[in-house]
């Protein structure tokens, strides 16, 4: 129950967040007005403040915990409730707001960890690409559409040869700078609706929807010159060496895929690295390699 009215709520603009939440304050100021001040309502105009923090965005949180705090003082003062000062109204009003303001940055800022942590689960700490995780969860999305369009897709994988060396020889923090170099270059050289990762040390994978076996190999090649042309810029003696598998029609198993991609880069690398080993997928089709 609580996850549907969670969906729900995530659904709504956030104008209606914010005329839902206005319409809560007034509710209650009219149900607590009609109550008197026997029985007590604060604990329910935490309500629309929590709405409005959780699904909107600021300034609004402050504006309705303010119409909270003043349609509290309207029900306490037409309900003729009697104080020995005309102090104390304004007292509590400005209480009562600092509380609902309180509740509302405290929101805010478990909001924003949240997110935070969210980020961190699916990207990779190093280069700030997506993780295997978040690869994993976009790619089963892709297959899902593709299923319904029938279009083809090409899974690249993709391992820097000699990388130990870089390590070895000029520490880790050069073979980190690395790797953000990579995966740099490899995001300002794919097209939006491709899909990168980091999903090993220094292996990267990178699904390319919508393409073909000819479209596909062109792009790698395309690629692979971005990344030698980096690399030759700080004197890095390392090259890369590419598993590519092409399926005609959408994958049943994308660990058998990515596993099949696996295979070919660790082929390329046994040719003599700096090598692009590409292969046609399809239960209809028998494979057919294509190196370079």
């Amino acid at each position: 129950m609580l996850k549907t009215i969670q969906k729900i709520l995530g659904r709504l603009s956030r104008p209606v967040i914010i005329m839902i939440s206005l319409a809560i304050v007034a509710a209650l100021g009219l149900i607590d007005y009609a109550t008197g001040s026997e029985l007590a309502f604060s604990i329910f105009y935490l309500l629309p403040v929590f709405l409005v923090t959780w699904y909107a965005d600021p300034p609004w949180n402050f504006a309705v915990s303010c119409a909270s705090a003043v349609s509290w003082l309207l029900a306490d003062s037409l309900s003729l409730h009697l104080y020995s000062s005309y102090i104390i109204p304004a007292w509590n009003t400005a209480v009562r707001l600092g509380f609902f303001l309180i509740f509302s940055n405290i929101l805010l800022l478990l909001k924003k960890s949240l997110r935070y942590e969210k980020e961190l689960a699916r990207s990779d700490p190093l280069t700030g690409i997506a993780n295997s995780r978040f690869f994993n969860e976009r790619v089963e999305a892709e297959i899902n559409r593709a299923r319904r369009t029938n279009e083809p897709m090409t899974f690249v994988y993709l391992d820097i040869d000699n990388f130990k060396n870089i390590n070895d020889q000029f520490g880790h923090s050069v073979g980190d700078d690395l790797l953000r170099l990579i995966a740099s270059t490899l995001s300002g050289s794919i097209r939006v609706v491709d899909i990168l990762a980091r999903i090993g040390g220094d292996e990267f994978i990178i699904l390319q929807p919508q393409t073909g076996f000819d479209d596909a190999h062109t792009t790698i090649l395309r690629i692979q010159k971005n990344l030698l042309e980096k690399i030759a810029q700080n004197h890095w003696s390392v090259t890369f060496s590419f598993g590519m598998v092409t399926c005609i029609k959408p994958p049943d198993d994308l660990d058998d895929i990515i596993k099949t991609a696996d295979r070919l880069m660790y082929k390329a690398k046994k040719r003599g690295k700096n090598s692009i080993c590409h292969e046609m997928y399809s239960p209809d089709v028998i494979p057919g390699p294509v190196s370079t």
